[in-house]
């Protein structure tokens, strides 16, 4: 994505006037919106409220305004606390900096519109032949998910590297690895997990270090020690090492999506740490534009405990998930610029270039006057399928022949959506794409910003919704695991896919 996933668009909402009070019940209408949360009533009075709000298109230029302000009531969420303005009705939402200290960083007209604004939103109508289904609501934010090969359990994947297992058809999350048990200190994110045919897990974490210059992201590949078998301790040790200067502004798209592919090597997309491949003036950040092992896929050999890094196709900007189909042809989403091409869908070759920052899509100009030019005789291939732009493609599976034949040899993309702000917002769903033709069909919407999905050996697809938001800007609470299925086609326990 073009930000850090975990970095919150928060809206400020428009009213004119004054909204009724907080109900009796808030607090649990509040518990509701998150069951696992520890939530309590804090003293009203006097509070004082640093605010900080971004507008949607997530840049601000305002300072931050400290006030003091009466709140008729407090209610803690975790670390975030929801404040209710005296006489005004409005409700101001951040996190907690002290007893009666809140950072405010979105303003809501009563606490009714904070309650529907943080829910979740109806599941879409599925297509004919098709189901869906919710299977489980995460108390953290999914990015990735596996199942075991029997696909009686799904392993979802968050974004601080902690694990849960669901117990399928409908078992509740239940945390079975903390990151920070086996994961170096500091911020950063994970955002690969996969599971290879020998039952090895491999995980995929990006460290960021603000202390060094310049800044940096350590990235780590974690293998276990042994197969994974369901209901024991996974234990993950650091299997490949490598280091990218941190992104020159907010670009920071890390190393991130990991699949074993037909070949029994497991590969790896490291995303750009720049927009279009521009220098950048903060003296604190690198000004080399990318590296050799950035915006380009990894393969790594398995049988090496030690293996080096083998680039197995570059330029390619952020391809934040990738399929095989059943011929072994590999297929990437691509997330473009901030200027406006379209986002890609590409068939991915070994050896061959996909444009990244030299060319967008099929444009045949430059996006930016300091966008690099290419080096002479470099061939690049054109997209696939060309999406919106700025619709952030993310997960894609192969759909193979247990679907209705109308589906058969097409791929299922699922979109992100927009994190700049624009007149309509883009994706928030799930599309289909005819790898024969490229044409670009819709499948499914909203889907709340949807990071992965996953074909599982019953033939069922899995859906990771991060947060609750069906566009941008909308509540960051987190969001749940959808199940996508043709129960009349499909019959459970037939082998899937690597």
């Amino acid at each position: 994505m073009r930000v850090r996933l975990w970095a919150c668009l928060f809206t400020i909402i428009l009213f004119t006037a004054p909204a009724l009070a907080a109900p009796p019940d808030a607090k649990e209408q509040m518990q509701k919106l998150l069951p696992a949360a520890q939530v309590e009533a804090l003293p009203a009075g006097r509070w004082t409220v640093i605010e900080d709000f971004v507008p949607p298109s997530g840049a601000s230029t305002q300072p931050k305004h400290q006030r003091e302000f009466t709140a008729s009531s407090a209610i803690r969420l975790n670390d975030q606390v929801l404040l209710e303005e005296q006489g005004l009705g409005r409700c101001l939402w951040g996190g907690r900096e002290g007893p009666t200290i809140q950072h405010a960083a979105q303003v809501f007209a009563s606490f009714d519109q904070f309650i529907a604004a943080n829910g979740y939103a109806p599941l879409p109508a599925a297509p004919k032949g098709f189901s869906i289904r919710q299977v489980a609501a995460m108390p953290d934010s999914p990015v990735r998910l596996i199942s075991n090969p029997g696909a009686t359990m799904l392993y979802v994947l968050c974004l601080s590297g902690d694990i849960y297992s669901i117990t399928l058809p409908d078992g509740p999350p239940n945390k079975i690895l903390e990151g920070a048990k086996y994961a170096d200190g500091g911020s950063g994110q994970f955002l690969g997990i996969a599971l290879a045919h020998d039952g090895r897990m491999y995980l995929v974490g990006n460290r960021f270090d603000f202390n060094v210059k310049p800044f940096m992201n350590f990235i780590t590949v974690y293998r276990s020690d042994g197969p994974v078998r369901d209901g024991e301790a996974i234990h993950p040790k650091p299997w490949v090492t490598a280091s990218i200067p941190f992104a020159i502004d907010v670009f920071q798209h890390s190393v991130s999506y990991v699949a074993e592919g037909p070949d029994s090597f497991v590969y790896v997309s490291s995303g750009s740490r720049t927009d279009h491949g521009e220098k950048g003036d903060n003296p604190n950040r690198s000004k080399e534009g990318e590296t050799s092992i950035s915006s380009c896929i990894w393969r790594l050999d398995p049988k090496s405990d030690h293996p080096q890094i083998e680039i197995f196709a570059r330029g390619l900007r952020n391809a934040f998930g990738f399929c095989w189909d059943d011929r072994g042809r590999m297929f990437a989403t691509e997330n473009g610029p901030n200027a406006n091409p379209p986002e890609e869908v590409n068939l991915i070759e070994q050896g061959k270039h996909y444009g990244f920052p030299f060319q967008f899509a099929d444009w045949d100009h430059k996006a930016y006057p300091d966008q690099p030019d290419p080096p002479p005789g470099l061939k690049i291939e054109p997209p696939l399928a060309k999406l919106d732009p700025h619709s952030s493609p993310s997960g894609i599976v192969y759909l193979d022949k247990r679907f209705p034949p109308a589906y058969r040899g097409m791929l299922m993309v699922a979109r992100f959506g927009n994190l700049l702000g624009l007149d309509k917002d883009v994706g928030f769903d799930i599309v289909l794409v005819d790898p024969a033709s490229g044409q670009v069909k819709p499948l499914l919407a909203p889907i709340a910003r949807p990071t992965d999905l996953h074909l599982a050996a019953t033939g069922r697809i899995y859906v990771c919704e991060f947060t609750r938001q069906i566009r941008n800007g909308g509540g960051e609470f987190p969001g749940r695991i959808l199940e996508i299925s043709t129960p009349d086609d499909i019959s459970p326990g037939r082998p899937g896919l690597h």
